[in-house]
């Protein structure tokens, strides 16, 4: 099976669960600002804003690390310093938050961290269950456990919502989604996963830290990046200001659904073959590249002209502000859509680091453009601050790709959806109809075409990918 056709699968399977995560998911959000108001939904941003981060610090690296050396070697040891590892590093991070919950948090959020601590508990088994399951590319049992998790924290979500439970009964629906979605990992391990030896050596232990160091490091700033933002704006300008930005990001992030799943299930693949056959790996890379921005640029432009009319749609008149925050911040799908593909190939590379470093200046370029804009502009300052870093960061990957793996020549394919976009939306301009969008759909399809911006070939790639192999991924095999 090519590596195209194996990634393209893996992807569809995960994207396919991240779109009802995402369909699911946008029920709640609205829900949550419309009877609860910015306050708490600020608060709920807060909380899961911490949650994310300290589930980073949790894995410590060890997911990523541990899909990638599976490829080389499959062992109980392996298994068993993995999951021991991030127990120890779950269990301390989960304990630490209850602690700081208790003895120095804002009375109003001692109860949501409390809950928090206990999500992050409960996460530690089912995250090493993932990591085996796309080890072997079996993505199809991770997808199945998240769509039946996020419909029935959604569904039991916007019940606590309406029966006047608030944020904190939203958060006790997910404690009990998550034990659910433990036992699910339990059967999942005892079918598929290896079955760990926790009892090693002290040496062995040490030897899986430092391989899962850079991973964790990079993961550790990537998910700060994401979230400092949305900490910073908290301590600046409040839970309400929190709120509307919490807004406006939920929508973002949607639409960050397939360059990040993309990223995610390429790891296997790429991560195997690309010493080996480079050469098909960047064809491979360019040719993804290429498609994604056939997607993110209109949907960016299109996304900004349409949000006044989208957002109070969705969330409510009182969320006009975050309207202004998502007109900014649609335009990080530009780059993060190409990045997924840069740090994908820099991640497989023998210097897995170098994403560590490009995170690093990323999360002190936001940090200080943060602190320069959120005072003056509040949220969307926070927007551009984003904007603006995931550009940089973009930059600096493909330039490393560039100097030390092989030539990444991606610039051309930028320019035909951009003026075929530019074109459509002069119109969309004048005349932003919601109910026309398909139409704007429409003619920036045509317009592509035309200026070949997608070619026969490139039609014919996508047919070959969608012509699903005998011998599935999703089992593993074709290896």
């Amino acid at each position: 099976m090519s590596i195209a056709r194996r990634i393209f699968w893996n992807t569809a399977v995960l994207l396919g669960a991240d779109v009802a995560r995402l369909l699911t998911g946008l029920l709640l959000t609205p829900i949550i600002a419309r009877v609860l108001g910015s306050t708490q939904l600020g608060q709920f941003t807060y909380v899961m804003s911490v949650v994310g981060i300290l589930g980073v610090i949790g894995d410590f690296g060890l997911s990523a690390f541990y899909v990638r050396q599976a490829q080389r070697e499959t062992s109980p040891v392996l298994a068993g310093t993995v999951l021991g590892t991030r127990i120890v590093f779950g269990g301390l991070v989960a304990a630490g938050l209850a602690l700081y919950a208790v003895r120095y948090a804002d009375r109003s959020l001692v109860e949501l961290l409390l809950l928090g601590s206990l999500l992050l508990a409960l996460g530690i088994f089912p995250g090493f269950v993932t990591a085996a399951l796309r080890a072997r590319e079996l993505m199809i049992y991770e997808a199945m456990v998240r769509v039946v998790g996020v419909a029935i924290s959604t569904a039991g979500g916007i019940v606590a919502v309406v029966a006047g439970w608030g944020v904190v009964g939203v958060i006790w629906v997910m404690v009990g989604t998550n034990i659910a979605t433990l036992v699910a990992a339990i059967w999942l391990a005892v079918l598929y996963a290896p079955r760990p030896a926790l009892q090693q050596h002290l040496a062995a232990y040490q030897d899986t830290l430092r391989g899962a160091w850079p991973f964790a490091s990079l993961a550790i700033l990537v998910v700060v990046y994401f979230r400092i933002d949305s900490l910073m704006l908290f301590a600046m300008k409040g839970q309400a200001a929190l709120g509307q930005y919490g807004a406006a990001y939920r929508l973002m992030e949607a639409g960050l659904l397939l360059p990040l799943t993309l990223a995610g299930a390429a790891l296997p693949a790429v991560a195997r073959l690309l010493s080996e056959r480079t050469a098909e790996v960047l064809r491979a890379s360019v040719r993804a590249i290429q498609f994604l921005t056939v997607i993110s640029i209109p949907a960016a432009v299109f996304g900004a002209i349409f949000a006044p009319q989208f957002v109070t749609a969705l969330y409510g008149p009182a969320f006009t502000e975050a309207a202004g925050v998502f007109q900014i911040l649609v335009f990080t799908l530009i780059a993060v859509f190409a990045s997924s593909v840069t740090s994908g190939l820099i991640t497989a590379s023998p210097r897995p680091e170098v994403n560590t470093y490009i995170a690093a200046v990323m999360v002190l370029l936001n940090i200080g453009l943060n602190l320069l804009l959120i005072p003056r502009w509040s949220g969307s300052g926070a927007a551009i601050a984003t904007v603006a870093t995931e550009t940089a960061g973009l930059l600096l990957g493909t330039f490393y790709i560039r100097r030390r793996i092989a030539p990444l020549a991606y610039g051309a394919a930028l320019v035909k959806p951009t003026l075929a976009t530019v074109a459509v939306a002069l119109v969309a301009v004048r005349y932003p109809l919601l109910a026309a969008l398909p139409v704007y759909a429409a003619a920036y399809a045509a317009l592509l075409w035309a200026v070949h911006g997608v070619s026969r070939e490139d039609v014919d790639f996508l047919r070959a990918l969608l012509r699903r192999p005998r011998t599935t991924l999703l089992t593993g095999s074709g290896r």
